[in-house]
């Protein structure tokens, strides 16, 4: 039996999803964000600051619609820049209070420098500017 340690599972998962889900890169459109208790522990469980989740937004995103933990909502993850040649993964949904359109952050955690994680999503990105 073959185990494979957590952070190699989740890689190999979202790296398969964005595989089999159409990728997108561009930025986002959005007049403020949905914070709670809950989704900003998750956060700071990860080690990162809702500050720096907030800053990815302001960018173009690699992301796509995560197909296996939506339940109601849509649930997408996002690849974003937190700090130059940082990034980081962010699962998030995209709320409507009113007439504004809220993302509402669900977990981030941090892409390590120089991984696998980090070079497929230049790949991909690259392959993206190029189409």
């Amino acid at each position: 039996m073959v185990y494979l340690h957590k952070k190699t599972f989740v890689f190999t998962f979202v790296i398969i999803f964005a595989i089999l889900n159409p990728v997108k890169l561009e930025k986002i459109e959005y007049e403020g964000f949905d914070w709670d208790y809950g989704n900003f522990l998750h956060a700071q469980h990860h080690d990162i600051s809702f500050e720096a989740i907030e800053k990815i937004f302001e960018q173009e995103l690699l992301y796509f619609l995560d197909t296996k933990n939506t339940s109601s909502e849509k649930r997408w993850i996002a690849v974003g820049e937190i700090e130059p040649k940082r990034f980081a993964f962010v699962a998030f949904t995209i709320r409507t209070v009113g007439t504004d359109r809220l993302i509402r952050p669900i977990s981030a955690r941090h892409i390590h420098r120089g991984s696998k994680e980090e070079k497929v999503y230049e790949e991909i990105r690259k392959k993206l500017l190029e189409e």
